[in-house]
């Protein structure tokens, strides 16, 4: 009975998803090379042909740890968001951007 629950689960999901806001970035060939989702709880789904993570904007963790988001998609996932997704280390850790202040 836990398997069918488990089924029925993720088929309501993928049914909420066709409602979801979502965007695809292409290459220079105009091919689909990652498709972003901004979910209900405000984190973002990207997936690609190999794999799914999943990003919490507003911290920039990633799920599942290790994986690596090239910096132009993290830019594309915070402007889904509609903010800002801290830079991050290899490992998935945010990092904090370093502001650079001219002499006035």
């Amino acid at each position: 009975m836990s398997t069918k629950a488990t089924g029925e689960t993720a088929d309501v999901m993928s049914d909420i998803e066709k409602y979801l806001t979502t965007t695809e970035l292409l290459d220079c060939q105009g091919r689909v090379q990652h498709t972003l989702t901004l979910m209900i709880d405000g984190r973002v789904k990207i997936r690609r042909a190999s794999s799914t993570i999943i990003v919490e904007p507003s911290t920039g963790h990633i799920e599942p740890a290790g994986s690596i988001v090239p910096d132009h998609v993290l830019h594309a996932v915070g402007e889904l968001a509609g903010q800002r997704v801290p830079a991050l280390h290899h490992d998935g850790v945010a990092l904090a951007r370093q502001r650079h202040r001219h002499p006035s």
